[in-house]
């Protein structure tokens, strides 16, 4: 990559971090389609993995106080470890515009549904709801992770449906994010997916995203439940609009 190819690829993701701490997604969503205008998606998916993971370890720890206002996680993160690890195996195997047409439909279809609603903050569904749900739901985000490097358009309506907003909403986003994100980094580093070159920027992205963690979270923290799902929301729409474009 050129010196300007850089200088690109760092401002999308000092862009896509700060929605990130924001919003708890994004960050994949935004830069992997820049990073894949100048080199395969295999390697871009690999190279943001890495910043990725780190980015939400650190929203993880950040609002580690919110976590029993959160929900409960165990079988989703267990899934979606064996998701991760499974649609990594076969990233560059898998008809990625296929998977990318699912997600677009995912997003319009959850966002059609809460327009007809109203857009209210509802409540949480039933526990039972939320076990049966769950798994299935889990090991799609982290397949969608390993095998196209963005889960977030399916992890973020999964959340809002379970009434969670918020910190507790970051928590339990950036949780999942870390399980899938490790299980997809030891795949691909078993698979010989990372050489120096990628290892190099990857790290570079890391310390990127990290300055802007403190001026996101205080953006969050100024936004109301209903607020805070009108963000995630609209940037569900940049992100089926996004998607679409790479397909076309």
């Amino acid at each position: 990559m050129t010196s300007t190819e850089i200088s690109i690829v760092l401002l999308a993701a000092v862009v896509a971090a700060l929605i990130k701490t924001i919003a708890g997604m994004g960050y994949p969503l935004i830069l992997i389609p820049v990073l894949a205008m100048f080199l395969d998606l295999d390697e871009a998916v690999s190279i943001v993995a890495i910043s990725n993971l780190v980015l939400n370890l650190t929203l993880v720890w950040s609002t580690k106080s919110q976590r029993d206002r959160s929900m409960p996680l165990a079988w989703f993160l267990m899934s979606g470890a064996i998701g991760a690890a499974v649609g990594a195996a076969l990233l560059t195997r898998v008809d990625q515009v296929l998977l990318r047409w699912a997600l677009v439909i995912l997003i319009v279809a959850f966002i059609g549904s809460r327009l007809l609603d109203g857009n209210k903050v509802q409540s949480q569904p039933a526990s039972s709801q939320l076990r049966a749900t769950s798994v299935p739901v889990g090991a799609a985000a982290g397949f969608f992770q390993g095998a196209a490097g963005i889960s977030g358009p399916l992890v973020s309506p999964y959340f809002l449906w379970a009434g969670v907003r918020n910190e507790p909403y970051v928590f339990a986003i950036a949780s999942v994010f870390s399980v899938v994100g490790a299980s997809q980094i030891i795949v691909l580093a078993l698979d010989g997916a990372f050489t120096r070159g990628r290892w190099l920027l990857g790290f570079a992205l890391v310390i990127v995203a990290q300055a802007m963690v403190p001026f996101g979270a205080r953006l969050r923290d100024r936004l109301n439940p209903e607020r805070f799902e009108q963000a995630v929301l609209l940037l569900l729409v940049v992100a089926a609009i996004s998607i679409t474009v790479r397909n076309v």
